[in-house]
């Protein structure tokens, strides 16, 4: 189960002092947060290419929506369902194979 997301308050903070020039242990100690979370937060911007200039224009949801969808589309992946019919097949061609197996 992962983390809940940090607020979006709380993400404006982090890019507010991330464009400072703090450092991270800095960083984690003004808004009580773990070294990674901030870290991953950190990285999560940078790669969205946003400056607090920026985000002080923007509200929430526009926000979110720059930060989010742009992670969501690398780590999409599409599960492939079980072919049902070559299963049944399977276990009898095969003496020592088992669903587990297949």
């Amino acid at each position: 189960m992962s983390n809940p997301r940090i607020s979006i308050a709380m993400l404006k903070q982090l890019i507010q002092l991330q464009s400072s020039q703090l450092t991270t242990r800095e960083a984690t100690r003004a808004l009580n947060l773990s070294q990674g979370a901030v870290f991953k937060y950190a990285s999560l911007v940078r790669a969205a290419a946003l400056s607090w200039e920026e985000v002080q224009h923007l509200d929430d949801e526009a926000l979110e929506k720059r930060l989010w969808p742009a992670c969501a589309e690398h780590a999409r992946r599409d599960i492939v369902l079980p072919d049902c019919a070559w299963i049944p097949t399977e276990l009898k061609r095969h003496k020592h194979v088992t669903l587990q197996l297949l």
